[in-house]
């Protein structure tokens, strides 16, 4: 089992960055756009029993289908989702918010999958240039929200 863990600090509550994760629209916003991840279908947002269907390009023409279900929800703390059927073993995003002193907080992607044979290194690489992305895009609207600017983290919160 690989585990990939990406965090970063945002000047934000952690209720207002999981309220952000929350809303429609917001994991179409998370997508870089070198992956091609069409939404198939997207039933019930973030809860528990919540899914998407999406179609995801694998490499060139090659795609594969997957299914994610959310499978805990802990309002402003935690969300997690858990591949059904798709290119992996297995799969499972925690996604955890944790409140830091002076109205910030911490959001952790921690994931945990097993990859077909020989291609553990290969989705790594490719986690950590996606949630760079991720992260990036998150801070971004929590600025927004916050009123901070984007020096904010050279700052100890």
């Amino acid at each position: 089992m690989a585990i990939f863990r990406k965090s970063i600090v945002l000047p934000v509550t952690a209720a207002q960055a999981f309220a952000w994760h929350e809303a429609p629209g917001a994991f179409a916003s998370l997508t870089p756009p070198w992956e091609k991840v069409v939404v198939i279908e997207q039933e019930g947002g973030i809860a528990v029993g919540a899914f998407v269907r999406v179609k995801i390009t694998l490499l060139g023409p090659i795609f594969m289908k997957a299914k994610y279900r959310h499978t805990a929800y802990d309002k402003g703390q935690l969300f997690v989702d858990e591949q059904e059927s798709g290119p992996f073993q297995s799969w499972r995003h925690e996604h955890r918010f944790r409140d830091l002193p002076n109205n910030f907080c911490e959001l952790e992607d921690h994931i945990e999958f097993k990859a077909p044979l020989m291609s553990a290194w290969f989705v790594m690489r490719r986690l950590e240039k996606m949630f760079e992305y991720r992260h990036a895009m998150t801070l971004q609207a929590m600025e927004k929200i916050s009123g901070a600017d984007s020096g904010f983290l050279k700052q100890t919160p």
